[in-house]
């Protein structure tokens, strides 16, 4: 593979390992700050949630872990190694981040469901604004 290509091939690792960083922290924020309210009933519900955040930041430290591997394939001790992604410090870090964001997906995917299959509780009306009591 010419330096270009390899080049190319580094570049893309890397812009797939940002993306996966940036929609883990988006997916954590917005569940964060979505579900807060619907959770509290459901143990199920409250365990699947947690597991995917756990997921979800651990793919973001795998990718951060990717990222640095990256950096020391393009500029290696010895200065004589054509850089490369296929070596172990890359795709271990790189394959980590993968798995533990689709899982972690997954994760997210059953929450709804689970969510969905809950069943619905009426609202509570609120009282009446004269101060009547009904019998």
């Amino acid at each position: 593979m010419d330096s270009h290509s390899a080049m190319d091939a580094v570049n893309a690792a890397s812009d797939l390992s940002k993306q996966l960083i940036s929609l883990s922290s988006g997916i954590i924020a917005l569940t964060i700050t979505f579900t807060k309210d619907s959770v509290h009933d459901s143990k199920r519900a409250r365990r699947l949630i947690s597991i995917a955040w756990v997921g979800y930041f651990l793919s973001i430290l795998c990718g951060i872990w990717e990222l640095m591997a990256i950096t020391g394939t393009l500029e290696p001790i010895d200065g004589h190694a054509e850089p490369s992604i296929r070596g172990s410090n890359v795709v271990i870090p790189s394959m980590a981040q993968i798995l533990t964001f689709a899982v972690s997906t997954l994760l997210i995917i059953a929450f709804g469901i689970h969510l969905l299959r809950l069943p619905r509780v009426p609202a509570v009306p609120p009282p009446s604004a004269t101060g009547d009591k009904d019998a």
